[in-house]
Formats: C-alpha cells, structure tokens, sequence
C-alpha cells in the first residue's frame, strides 16, 4: 500500500474519531441503547487502530469496505457513509 492511501485511512481513522466525540447523546438515553452503538464503534475502530499502528500490513481493504457498509446499514444514524467519499477525494488530491 502507498504513502498516501495510507494516509487517508489515518484520516478516515481521525474524523471517526472526532464524529463520535461530536455526537450529542441524549440525556434520557439508556445504558443499553449506550452499548448499542459503543460495541460495533469498538469492533470496527480498534482493528482499524491495530492497521493504522501496523502500517497497513495485511490489512483487508476489501474487508473493511464491507465491515463499515454494513455498519452504515445498520446504523445509518450516526452518520459514517461519508467515510468513503472522503477516502477517494483524500487519494485523488495531488
């Protein structure tokens, strides 16, 4: 993988990051409903951190392409289809 699709990964992990941050959570939320949204942010950010950290090596594009479409799907409330988006205009710069 290049320097620079691995950088705009690193940015992909970044703004996942600050998303989350950003999100409001409504008072009266319960802990379930917490838990609900925390385990696949969990999966999916800590395996990506693990890449990120690995410089990408092994890492399965084509897997988390599918692991956070699916998640979108399942969550399309907390926002993360842009992701992709992001990526493409992120290696289409020069």
């Amino acid at each position: 993988m290049d320097e620079k699709r691995k950088i705009a990964y690193r940015k992909i992990l970044y703004n996942f990051l600050i998303q989350i941050k950003q999100m409001e959570i409504p008072h009266d939320i319960s802990a379930i409903n917490i838990g609900r949204y925390a385990a696949p942010v969990a999966y999916a950010l800590h395996n990506f951190a693990l890449a990120s950290a690995n410089d990408f090596v092994n890492f399965d594009e084509v897997a988390f392409w599918r692991m956070l479409d699916a998640w979108d799907a399942r969550f399309p409330e907390l926002g993360f289809s842009g992701f992709r988006k992001m990526f493409e205009w992120d290696l289409a710069q020069d």
